[in-house]
């Protein structure tokens, strides 16, 4: 509680020495107007403290100070893409809506001219992560909807947005977070899917698309928080599909496997 109250102290103080700055240039002091820097420093340390509430209120005001003339101001894709963060971090209920009215809005300003900067892959990854972190029942169709659209505008000619490793993991953790909290077996099917996807890039000549530890990690967390009777035999799959492509097990894909294991043990006594 203590450290939480620190963090918090330590951003309201960023955002005084900001207001300050703000009243010396008012005042005369013309080395003291505030630009993209300063904006982007008061939003990203109340990112940091996860109060995205006051974070997109900064960006809001950077915004109206751009629009009022102040082109120093003008916010850029950090400036966004830190907003979209501090939703990721606020564990807020309404975090993935905020996270995807930022992403429209940004799109809008770009279409509209106004930016020359648009959202990039580190845009899209937040909100999926956003989306990834959502208590709502069907987040993760939400996440992978989101996914699939950001694979459309890539293979349209926008090369900044070519989902990454990140972006597969973070659709798959969306499943498995779905499925450990309402249940389903649709989850280890769009898991295993996004799996598959990523080998076959890889096989293709993306070796930067070759699953991880971590992915494989959080499929098998898909599969150990389902129901479905097959799940140590989709496990050994996933064991024999790691050992294929050199993946070694850790702790954490060994406490997987096990969860699998007793689970499997219990629903066989039932």
């Amino acid at each position: 509680m203590l450290g939480q109250v620190l963090v918090q102290g330590i951003r309201r103080k960023a955002e005084t020495i900001f207001r300050e700055m703000q009243d010396l240039y008012k005042s005369g002091d013309k080395e003291l107007k505030p630009n993209v820097v300063s904006y982007n420093t008061v939003i990203n340390a109340y990112a940091k403290a996860g109060n995205a509430d006051r974070a997109e209120a900064i960006l809001e005001e950077m915004y109206q100070d751009y629009q009022q003339g102040n082109h120093d101001a003008k916010p850029n894709v950090r400036s966004f893409n830190t907003v979209l963060s501090a939703w990721s971090k606020s564990r807020s209920a309404k975090g993935a809506e905020r996270a995807e009215m930022i992403l429209s809005r940004m799109k809008q300003l770009y279409d509209l001219g106004e930016f020359d900067t648009k959202p990039n892959v580190v845009t899209y990854n937040t909100l999926l992560d956003c989306w990834a972190k959502s208590s709502s029942k069907g987040s993760a169709e939400k996440a992978e909807k989101i996914f699939r659209e950001m694979q459309d505008l890539y293979k349209s000619g926008d090369n900044a947005l070519k989902p990454n490793v990140v972006s597969y993991t973070t659709v798959i953790n969306a499943w498995a977070n779905e499925c450990s909290k309402f249940g389903g077996s649709e989850a280890v099917g769009k898991a295993q899917s996004l799996l598959t996807e990523m080998l076959t890039l890889a096989e293709k000549g993306d070796s930067k698309m070759m699953p991880d530890t971590i992915v494989y990690n959080v499929v098998l967390k898909t599969i150990a928080s389902s129901s479905l009777p097959d799940k140590v035999k989709r496990a050994q799959i996933i064991l024999e599909n790691m050992k294929h492509h050199g993946v070694e097990r850790n702790s954490f894909i060994m406490t997987q496997v096990e969860r699998i294991a007793k689970s499997s043990d219990m629903d066989r006594r039932r």
